[in-house]
């Protein structure tokens, strides 16, 4: 019985590696345009006064006219400084727009109600979303603008995590990494599942044809991959993803266990809504890592239990080889090893707790809610 699981599971994960490395080959140069529609950046920030400087500098600095685009900050309550920096760059910079909430209407959650204020007051059809940690080079901007072809109604790039020197953030540098090609894989086979809200762009006008947030506001999170998904079920409009490294940005790596679980816990939170083709997916996947972390404690009675997990390792290698060649990131073998086992137990935790339990974040306190 044992045997006929182990067949089963390797068969199945080593269908969806090679899918997903199918996946990544298809993804191609894009279309560029010649012109650059005028675009605004969005940006919600609570509690941000570390970083939305270095934020907002590397937005400044972007290599097109102040009046070609326009950055739109929404300062979501914050009780530190945040505000004050924010009216001190908006009144020095003329394409610097910032609102101020104070509450929510009933039935959203902070971060999409500050989303949807920023769109609201947008005055370009392109909009750019990234978070108040976030650097980006010179181009990016206008990488990200000019992507924006008739067809297209998403664009995502990369994500990258800057490391440190400890364990955790060279561990999240590969996870996020992997969770950034997984998304980029399945916009290459046709079928978007993943989006990152840090590097995330779309047409205002889309926005308001699939309803934007309506139908999740009450959850906090899901305003990237909700998205996209919900472009491709109601639209004909194409999501890309840029393989551009000008198109990526850099953010920080979270400080504590505690905060990347709870990140995870979050990301979780949102599963149930999303297709059923892809909840059914994501339960295989979650019995899957069960399946695996069970084989781990068998390995101490016997060497043969260790098999799905070298087999799983082997395809993980070649996997992010390709999606780290195509990003241009170095990366240890070794430390992929350790980043799954990590990922093994966040799955189990996260899978339940984000659906089930209460998690954290940006000092709230939330419930599943669907």
């Amino acid at each position: 019985m044992m045997l006929f699981f182990y067949s089963i599971f390797g068969l199945f994960y080593t269908g969806l590696v090679l899918t997903l490395i199918s996946g990544l080959k298809k993804i191609g140069p894009c279309v560029k345009n010649r012109s650059i529609p005028f675009t605004s950046v969005i940006i919600p920030a609570r509690n941000e006064e570390k970083n939305i400087q270095s934020a907002l500098d590397a937005l400044l600095y972007q290599d097109l006219d102040a009046t070609a685009y326009e950055i739109i900050v929404v300062d979501d309550n914050s009780t530190d400084g945040t505000a004050k920096i924010l009216q001190e760059y908006g009144s020095r910079h003329s394409n610097i727009r910032c609102f101020y909430i104070k509450s929510c209407p009933p039935g959203w959650t902070p971060k999409k109600y500050a989303l949807q204020t920023g769109i609201d007051n947008s005055r370009g059809e392109i909009i750019l979303t990234t978070d108040a940690d976030c650097i980006m080079s010179r181009e990016w901007v206008s990488t990200m603008a000019r992507s924006f072809t008739e067809n297209v109604g998403t664009v995502s790039s990369w994500v990258f995590i800057e490391t440190r020197k400890d364990l955790l953030s060279r561990l999240e540098t590969l996870d996020s990494l992997s969770l950034v090609l997984v998304g980029a894989a399945a916009i290459g086979l046709g079928r978007p599942v993943l989006a990152n809200g840090a590097n995330f762009g779309y047409r205002k006008s889309l926005f308001h044809a699939i309803d934007g947030f309506e139908k999740n506001r009450g959850m906090a999170s899901g305003d990237d991959d909700l998205f996209v998904q919900n472009v491709y079920n109601k639209t004909k409009f194409q999501s890309i993803f840029i393989t551009n490294p000008k198109a990526g940005i850099y953010t920080h790596a979270n400080l504590s266990w505690k905060d990347f679980f709870r990140q995870r816990f979050r990301w979780a939170s949102k599963s149930p809504v999303y297709p059923v083709e892809i909840i059914f997916g994501e339960i295989l996947i979650y019995v899957y890592n069960v399946f695996l972390l069970f084989s781990l404690f068998l390995a101490f009675c016997s060497p043969f239990y260790l098999l799905p997990l070298l087999l799983k390792y082997i395809l993980d290698l070649f996997f992010m080889a390709k999606g780290c060649k195509m990003a241009g990131r170095k990366w240890n073998p070794f430390l992929l090893f350790l980043t799954e086992l990590l990922q093994m137990i966040y799955i189990i935790t996260a899978g339940f707790i984000g659906l089930f339990g209460r998690y954290s974040w940006k000092g709230r306190y939330y419930h599943k809610s669907f």
